[in-house]
């Protein structure tokens, strides 16, 4: 999402593409087992580059724009309303690009108009970062369903309610809460081009659209006001995505303390809780540390019997170590068996 761009992403496709047409199994071709890899990579960087129009950084204008981009018949004294990238230099003064229609919806992807703003960086960069987060919390979410569908089939219920519900709980409780304030405010009605005023009866008062749009804060200082905050919001003014502002902030600060509550039994239910009784031990001699393994059968020798137990000078068990080393080549058997 964050590389998006038909340039960049074209090269990357064409490499995947290259490569799995010409890869052979019995090369050894290290950079060919990431073919699949890069191809994909590529594949979406191009698609996301369309839904940006960008070529190489470059804005592209393909699917037209909902911007008058030609028309400079109109002026205002010797100060051109609009600029256009075919004049050498850009008018002095304010220009823009009027609307061709309050309705219109661009035909796919962002409005090339934007390359030519002055604030395009901090617009196209707004962008990419909020699909990021939308497509990310959608991916985690994603690997939570999957790990509960696993323990289901293993019978762990341990690992469904405490892992994969409660993890669900953390991640959309704080992330997926803040997905569903980006998208209420995509959908938040705002016309630019509504003359009415905050106060109708004072001329010089700003225009309530104008009012509205400044005091809504961006979804990440709500998050930021919810934790650093108290919940509350960080001035007076400020307007909410979900109804009032003070809804928002009940809403959002309940949600996040039922999170920080479940975080200390998604990390500790689990390890305390459900330990592993059969795991392996340490012990020590002068040659190191050995992994004893326990409930393992005793009888080792060829005989069936039990293995002799020496001591020597310093009280140790020689029969001891013996075993604990027959025990260790046992289990390296077993997993070279196991890998053929």
């Amino acid at each position: 999402m964050m590389y998006g761009d038909c340039g960049h992403g074209s090269i990357v496709l064409m490499i995947g593409i290259y490569l799995c047409m010409t890869y052979k199994k019995e090369a050894e071709n290290p950079v060919g087992d990431f073919r699949y890899f890069l191809l994909l990579c590529g594949f979406f960087s191009t698609y996301c580059g369309l839904c940006y129009n960008e070529w190489f950084a470059l804005p592209l204008n393909i699917f037209t724009s909902c911007y008058e981009l030609g028309n400079t018949e109109e002026s205002k004294g010797s100060i051109p309303l609009q600029w256009q990238p075919s004049q050498s230099t850009k008018p002095d003064g304010a220009w823009y690009y009027p609307r061709k229609d309050y309705d219109c919806v661009v035909a796919w992807g962002y409005d090339p108009v934007w390359g030519l703003t002055s604030n395009n960086l901090s617009q196209s960069n707004s962008i990419k970062m909020k699909m990021s987060v939308i497509f990310g919390v959608l991916h985690m979410f994603m690997g939570i369903i999957h790990k509960g569908l696993n323990g289901i089939y293993f019978r762990q219920w341990a690992v469904v309610i405490v892992e994969a519900i409660g993890g669900s709980c953390i991640l959309l409780f704080w992330f997926g809460f803040m997905d569903l304030m980006i998208f209420c405010k995509w959908f938040t009605h705002i016309n630019i081009y509504d003359t009415t005023r905050v106060t109708p009866s004072d001329p010089t008062s700003d225009y309530a659209n104008d009012v509205k749009s400044f005091h809504m804060k961006s979804c990440i200082n709500v998050v930021i006001n919810t934790f650093f905050h108290g919940a509350q919001p960080a001035t007076p003014d400020e307007i909410g995505y979900l109804g009032s502002v003070e809804t928002q902030y009940h809403i959002s600060g309940a949600l996040a303390a039922i999170a920080i509550i479940i975080i200390p039994f998604y990390l500790l239910v689990i390890p305390c809780c459900f330990r592993n009784p059969n795991k392996p031990k340490k012990i020590y001699d002068d040659g190191g540390e050995i992994d004893q393994v326990e409930n393992m059968e005793p009888n080792l020798s060829n005989e069936g019997g039990n293995l002799p137990i020496n001591h020597d000078n310093s009280g140790r068990n020689s029969g001891d170590i013996d075993g604990s080393n027959q025990l260790i080549q046992k289990q390296k058997g077993n997993i070279k068996s196991l890998q053929k």
